[in-house]
C-alpha cells in the first residue's frame, strides 16, 4: 500500500461534536477549578483569622470540590481520546497546545480563553496552597516550641519536605501571606 505524503494530506481540523465536546468540557474544568480556588481561599482566610468554624466549613467545601474534580478525570480521558482521533495523533499528544495549532475562529478563541483562565487559576491555587502550608508549618513549629518549653522535652523530630530536605518553618510575617 502506498502512503500518502504528509504534504498532500489535508491538515486535521476540529469541528462539530468534537469541538462542542471540547468547549463544554473546558467550561466544566473552569467551573471545577473555580470551586476549588474558592474553597482554598476560604481555607486561607480561616487560617489567617484562626477561625475554627470557618476552617471546618472551608475544608468541607474543599472536599466537595475535590470530589467534583475527580469526576472530571474520566471525562478528560474520553475527551483526549476523541481529540486524538480528530487530530490524528496519539492520546498523549492531544493537548490544548496541539488543538490551538489547528483550531480556527471561535473555537480557537474559546480554547485560548479557557486555557488562559485555567492557567491563571492554577497559578493562584498553587500560591494559596503554598501559603496555607507555610502557615500550618509555622503554627506547628510554634506549638512544638511552647510544649517543649512547658515540658522541658522536645515534642517531635524534624519534618521533611517532598525533596527529603529538612523543612524550614520560618515563613515570614502574616503580611507576606496576603494579610
Amino acid at each position: 500500500m502506498n502512503a500518502v505524503p504528509s504534504s498532500l494530506m489535508e491538515p486535521p481540523h476540529l469541528d462539530g461534536p468534537v469541538a462542542e465536546l471540547l468547549l463544554s468540557h473546558l467550561s466544566a474544568e473552569e467551573s471545577s477549578l473555580a470551586a476549588m480556588l474558592h474553597a482554598v481561599q476560604n481555607v486561607h482566610n480561616a487560617l489567617r483569622h484562626l477561625n475554627d468554624d470557618q476552617l471546618r466549613e472551608a475544608l468541607e467545601e474543599e472536599s466537595l470540590a475535590i470530589a467534583g474534580a475527580s469526576e472530571l478525570q474520566q471525562q478528560r480521558w474520553d475527551l483526549r481520546v476523541a481529540l486524538a482521533a480528530a487530530l490524528g495523533v496519539e492520546r498523549d499528544e492531544a493537548t490544548l497546545g496541539r488543538v490551538l495549532t489547528v483550531a480556527t475562529g471561535a473555537l480557537r478563541e474559546g480554547v485560548a480563553r479557557f486555557r488562559k483562565s485555567l492557567a491563571e487559576m492554577s497559578t493562584e491555587l498553587e500560591r494559596l496552597n503554598r501559603q496555607n502550608g507555610a502557615m500550618i508549618r509555622q503554627s506547628l513549629s510554634l506549638t512544638r516550641g511552647i510544649i517543649g518549653r512547658l515540658t522541658g522535652q522536645r515534642t517531635a523530630g524534624d519534618t521533611y519536605n517532598a525533596e527529603g530536605n529538612r523543612d524550614e518553618v520560618h515563613v515570614g510575617s502574616l503580611v507576606q501571606w496576603g494579610g
